[in-house]
Parts: C-alpha cells; structure tokens; sequence
C-alpha cells in the first residue's frame, strides 16, 4: 500500500513539473490556499477541506479542465465570499486557458484583480492579463497591457517582470518604449546588488535559466565577464543589500544556488 502511494505521489510530482512553466506563465507568484500549506508541511484543514473544493483541485491536477470550469461555477454560484472563492477562480482561470477560452479566462482574471486585498497580487493578475495575450501571440494587446500593469502599479513586486517584458517586445516589434523599462534600465548607471544563480560556459544553458526565471516573474539577465567567458546569470538590481537579502532567501528555498554581488 505504501509502495502505490509512493507511485502515485511520484506521478503527481512529475505532473507538476512538467506543468509548473505553463502556470507560471500566466498566473506568476499566485499560489492557492492548499498549495501554501502543502508547502510548508501542513495538511490541508479548516476552509480549504471543503469537499467540493478539493474535488475542483483533484480534477485540475487530472487535467480534466471541463470538470474544473463546472465544478467551478457551481462552488462560485453558493457565494464569492467563500473562504476558497479567490482560490477556486484561479484554477478555474488556468482551465479556461487550457481550454482555449482565453477571453474567459480574462475576464475572471479582470475579476481576481478586483478582488485581491494586496496591491503585489492585483499586479499580478493584471500582468497575467498581459501574458496571456504575450503566448497568444497578440503582441499589440500584450504590449498595451504591460504599459497598463506598470501605470496602475508602478510599486509592485511585478514591475521588473513587466520592464523586461516591454523592453523585449519594443526590441523585437519596434514599439515605443515606456518610461517604465527606460527607469529600469537607468539602473545599470549605478551601484546596485544583484543575486547570482548560475555560471554557464556555454550562452544558450544561461538563456534557458533565464527564461525560466523570467516565467517566474523574476527580473532575470545576463552578465557576461570577457576575461573568463563565463555567461552569468543573476536576479534583481536593487537599491540595498536588505533587499538582496530578501531575494536571495527567496530563490534559496525554490532550490537555486545564490550569491550576492557586489
């Protein structure tokens, strides 16, 4: 019995590794009520044991995206003030993208927006928006929504994330550039700290990580040294080592290896 459990605990982590790129994509730094418990080792319990909530989470991990957007309706049909409701339209937010139905899906991350308390996870959601247009290939709308993220939240944790987004489409598709990016970019003028989280001999090893820290909304370059040829990977240019400290713990516990520069 222990030995099945095991297996199908092993199949779940395969399932959500080769799934984590796609959700982070569109939802970023957004995670549900049962997944933070999950994370930090406590069973699922109070509100989030809800029958009809874990059926909704169940279905999300088969894949069984219709099952998710129905059951979704009904649990949202009881009440929006549930404890799982935020929880309950993320999944479902997600299943309409995997379903195709992408302006659904936005118009229930337009409703997360709305409904998040903090000003970080309202960014988010909007920047969501952005991205979900970004791998539709509709880089007009993406670039149009990006500019709306960094003007309605030009303090959040998403505002590196949305710089490097506008500077590559503006790269790639000639548009203008936003005052954003361009402060962003000022920052390479002066002193800052940076967290390291790799060392590649090879550029196209170092473009992977950062693509894939990009997906995860952080604020991820490249730092080439031509003394060694190294092609070095770091996160972040912020204004104090506090900061980096922050950043630094952060990526620690998502299991990268760190240093801090200067």
């Amino acid at each position: 019995m222990r030995n099945k459990l095991f297996w199908i605990l092993g199949l779940l982590v395969v399932f959500l590794f080769s799934h984590l790129e796609f959700a982070q994509a569109v939802i970023g730094q957004l995670e549900t009520r049962r997944e933070r418990q999950e994370r930090e080792g406590r069973e699922p319990s109070g509100p989030s044991s809800d029958t009809l909530y874990q059926r909704i989470h169940e279905s999300f991990l088969r894949e069984n995206y219709a099952a998710v957007d129905t059951l979704s309706q009904e649990y949202l049909s009881r009440g929006r003030d549930r404890s799982n409701a935020e929880d309950v339209l993320y999944l479902q937010c997600l299943s309409l993208l995997k379903l195709n139905r992408s302006e659904e899906a936005r118009v229930k991350l337009r409703e997360l927006e709305n409904n998040y308390a903090s000003s970080d996870a309202r960014a988010s959601a909007h920047a969501s928006i952005a991205d979900s247009y970004y791998y539709e290939g509709n880089f007009d709308l993406a670039y149009k929504s990006y500019e709306e993220t960094a003007a309605r939240y030009p303090a959040s944790d998403q505002t590196p994330y949305v710089s490097s987004r506008l500077i590559e489409l503006s790269t790639k598709n000639n548009f203008p550039l936003s005052p954003a990016p361009l402060k962003q970019m000022a920052l390479e003028e002066n002193a800052f700290y940076a967290v390291q989280v790799g060392s590649f001999s090879k550029r196209r090893n170092a473009q992977g990580l950062i693509d894939k820290l990009l997906h995860g909304r952080y604020d991820a370059y490249l730092k080439t040294d031509e003394s060694d040829r190294m092609y070095r990977v770091r996160v972040g240019k912020l204004s104090s080592k506090e900061e980096a400290l922050v950043l630094e713990n952060r990526l620690k516990k998502e299991g990268y290896p760190t240093k801090i520069y200067p």
